[in-house]
């Protein structure tokens, strides 16, 4: 009797297993279909906002090009590229892109689905916040970008990680400059570090093309940063004019290099930026002398 009743449960169990593991490929199978269709629809709308020429209709598309897929990397790859770094953008349009993250939950979606393609993203974000937006309120933004890279800094590359922190101490550093005491020998020597990459490296996220444009947009920052602070450079003791000429030349290597294709204009824009910086020094130079 006591077997018989124990063969019983065990059948019962049986079929409760088997019942419970159908249901569970069922679902896994109807989950899969679902993802393939949202892929499907994702992809449909990245297109379509390639193709668009208008800007709000492209963030549409990409609105809801995350809403069916918010780990689907070309969607974060469209955005930095085909619209963030074009010929096109525009500072206000910003503003609609972070409302656009806000609306879809984007980031935090994709930083528990795609932790890699939410590091490149932030990263490259920061990047054109940095130097696209540019001055007080780019840079201050861009901090933060850099600092949710560096959330998933496993999934960044040596050289991103040290720019990363790099451009964060720079844009941490002009801020305190702002309001707090000002150490301008520090931001000097932040700016030092920065020039270790103003020649192009790759990384196997970037291409080399990629990488000329990002080191012509850091030698074009360096230089502007040390012809708008070479009056306070030149008021720390530790810091002499010889120093920034030096750093002014290793900003224009870029130039120097056959290895590396730079646009005609581009060339023209950062040889006319080193010669004014190298002007401005000369003169806060001499004005300081002449104090002394």
């Amino acid at each position: 009797m006591e077997l018989e009743k124990y063969y019983q449960k065990l059948k019962k169990y049986n079929a409760w297993l088997w019942m419970s593991l159908l249901l569970l490929s069922f679902c896994l199978l109807g989950k899969g279909i679902y993802e393939e269709y949202a892929l499907h629809r994702a992809k449909d709308y990245i297109a379509l906002a390639h193709k668009s020429s208008s800007c709000q209709k492209k963030l549409q598309y990409y609105k809801k090009a995350i809403l069916w897929s918010p780990g689907y990397e070309e969607i974060y790859q469209g955005i930095t590229e085909k619209w963030l770094f074009s010929d096109s953008y525009a500072k206000e349009n910003s503003v609609k892109l972070f409302t656009l993250l806000e609306e879809t939950n984007a980031m935090k979606e994709l930083k528990f689905r795609n932790p890699r393609v939410y590091a490149q993203f932030n990263y490259k974000m920061g990047f054109a916040y940095f130097y696209d937006l540019g001055q007080a309120s780019g840079r201050k933004e861009a901090v933060a970008w850099f600092s949710k890279a560096m959330e998933r800094e496993h999934w960044l590359s040596k050289e991103e990680k040290d720019l990363s922190e790099i451009l964060i101490a720079l844009g941490k550093s002009e801020q305190a400059n702002i309001h707090d005491d000002p150490d301008f020998y520090s931001l000097f020597q932040t700016l030092q570090q920065l020039n270790n990459y103003s020649l192009p490296y790759n990384t196997s996220h970037s291409s080399s093309q990629e990488s000329v444009e990002r080191a012509y947009k850091i030698s074009s920052g360096i230089l502007s940063d040390l012809r708008g602070n070479c009056k306070n450079f030149l008021t720390e003791e530790k810091l002499q004019a010889k120093d920034l000429y030096y750093e002014v030349n290793r900003a224009e290597r870029i130039l120097m290099d056959s290895r590396y294709e730079i646009k005609q204009k581009q060339k023209e824009q950062l040889s006319r930026l080193a010669a004014d910086t190298r002007k401005r020094i000369q003169i806060m130079e001499e004005a300081h002398e002449k104090e002394e």
